[in-house]
């Protein structure tokens, strides 16, 4: 399972620093790869076990197509193939076969919301929507991705 980390901070410079130590620490949930984004006050980072999409096109934090949204993902959709059939049929294009940017672009097409409704699975998510400065963040209906 992967592991997700991050914090607000309007004040610290040192904050690579900080969320690294925080990766860190979550290394045996993610040992194949690491991630970090960085806007100016928030720090979203990521610990990957590789299992669906190897590459590094399912690397995280993902940012949506739009590049509205910024996901770190634990978890997995058990439905995303079925739902990336849909989102192709309404001519959605992929980068690799990550059930995280299946969920990406189902946020940009229904809405965080409607999106979570529609996965079946077990996963917790942070989300930065860039659009609206919101911090979401969401796990699987019966809480067993705990954040």
């Amino acid at each position: 399972m992967c592991g997700i980390s991050g914090f607000i901070d309007f004040e610290r410079n040192n904050k690579k620093l900080i969320l690294k130590k925080m990766l860190n620490e979550l290394k045996h949930r993610g040992p194949d790869d690491e991630g970090m984004w960085f806007n100016d006050f928030l720090s979203l980072g990521h610990r990957r076990l590789s299992v669906i999409d190897t590459s590094d096109r399912g690397a995280q934090p993902m940012i949506s197509r739009s590049g509205r949204y910024v996901c770190s993902f634990n978890g997995e959709i058990y439905n995303y193939k079925e739902l990336k059939q849909k989102l192709e049929k309404k001519s959605y294009e992929f980068n690799g076969s990550s059930d995280t940017e299946v969920l990406l672009a189902l946020i940009e097409d229904v809405g965080l919301s409607n999106a979570l409704k529609d996965c079946i699975g077990m996963f917790a998510i942070a989300l930065w929507d860039k659009n609206n400065d919101n911090l979401h963040i969401a796990r699987d209906r019966f809480g067993e991705k705990s954040i």
